[in-house]
Parts: structure tokens; sequence; C-alpha cells
């Protein structure tokens, strides 16, 4: 299936390099779920810098028929390519346990609206902070 991309620098300049290696892994994704519409990318700085290991924000929202997945993915001192690739490799696995949950009955495909952040994580594994 084709899936519509696009991909959004910002604070730094567009990248042909991470752009290329976006697209590829937006081309394999097909692998884990073939029912991507769409799939948007935001790699962004604090701050344009010529040093490339200035924290990089990434910010994946795909587009399923059931639904949308978002992963956030924060990189201090991190180039913009591994913050992508981070930020890819928590897309896969989300994409692989939400098939597996609809593959056991455990969720049906109208329930995908996930929100993949690393504090959520923390809230998700460890409850709401105590106050």
């Amino acid at each position: 299936m084709d899936t519509q991309i696009e991909i959004v620098f910002r604070n730094m300049r567009p990248s042909f390099r991470v752009r290329d290696r976006i697209e590829d892994y937006v081309d394999k994704l097909d692998r884990f779920d073939q029912r991507i519409e769409r799939c948007q990318v935001v790699v962004q700085s604090p701050r344009q810098h010529l040093d490339r290991t200035l924290p990089h924000h990434v910010t994946i929202r795909a587009a399923l028929p059931s639904g949308e997945i978002v992963i956030k993915e924060r990189r201090p001192r991190a180039s913009a390519l591994f913050a992508v690739k981070k930020a890819f490799e928590s897309l896969t696995h989300r994409l692989e346990a939400s098939a597996r949950a609809r593959q056991e009955g455990r969720i049906p495909d109208a329930t995908v609206k996930t929100v993949a952040d690393s504090r959520s994580n923390r809230r998700a594994l460890h409850g709401p902070p105590e106050t």
C-alpha cells in the first residue's frame, strides 16, 4: 500500500540524508501493518545550530483506518539520524504489539489510539505520580 509521507524539519536545515532514511523506514513499515494510510514525521531541534549533537525531538503520527499511533522520541545529545531510528523502532514495537493484540482478540480494530512517550510509559508502568 502506498503510504502518504509528510516530513517536517523545525529549527534545523532540511537534510536529504535524514529524509531518505525516514522514507526507507516508512517503506519498511508495511511489513508490520499494511493498513497505514499516512505517516507524518516531525524532526526538530530546540534551536538552529551547527552542532549536530544537540537534543533532537522526533514525533511520528501514523494514521490507520481505525485510529492513530503517535510516537514522541526525545534524545538528548543525539544526532537527528539516531533519534529518527529510535522513534521508528518504538513505532515498530507499537505496531507489532497492536497486531498481536488484534489477533488474540484482546482489542478490536477500532480502538487503536496510542501515544508513546517516555513520560507516559513511566506513568503506565508505575501509575500516576503521588501527591
